[in-house]
């Protein structure tokens, strides 16, 4: 139940934004090799500063940090877009399953997945590969597409 609040509140905030996607697909794409690298080393810095969360937590949370938040701050500064409406549901669904993809793993040791949600995660796990190759190529495509058009 809360995973799917979760993927309804995120597909949401997508739309209402009505912005390009293109930037923030290649961003979280990006930041998905920086959370790669930097998580560990980052967590451990903040462990030693505070001991308030445990170690797993304190990792699962650095890590959305920095898969989220760098994404988060390119959509809102992405210039606005008038598509038609299933454009836009389109744009948002795909961004909303590359972050449910990336995110996956590090969400479910945060949560606990009901059969419904389990399902679903486990169905955008089985084809990530897939949908973050996709999702790279339709926001390259959407970077040069934009490029073309100024």
């Amino acid at each position: 139940m809360i995973y799917g609040g979760l993927l309804l509140l995120i597909f949401g905030l997508i739309y209402a934004t009505k912005r390009s996607i293109a930037p923030s697909l290649v961003t979280l794409l990006a930041s998905s090799l920086l959370a790669g690298l930097a998580t560990a080393d980052l967590a451990n810095f903040i462990s030693g500063m505070t001991s308030s969360l445990s170690r797993a937590t304190l990792t699962a949370v650095v890590r959305l940090v920095i898969l989220l938040l760098p994404a988060m701050v390119v959509l809102m500064r992405a210039p606005k877009v008038s598509r038609d409406f299933l454009l836009k549901i389109v744009d948002s669904a795909l961004l909303t399953a590359v972050i449910i993809a990336l995110i996956g793993s590090t969400l479910t040791s945060l949560i606990k997945l009901d059969g419904w949600s389990a399902q679903a995660q486990t169905l955008i796990m089985q084809n990530s590969k897939w949908l973050l190759i996709g999702a790279g190529l339709y926001g390259f495509y959407g970077l040069l597409k934009k490029s073309e058009d100024a």
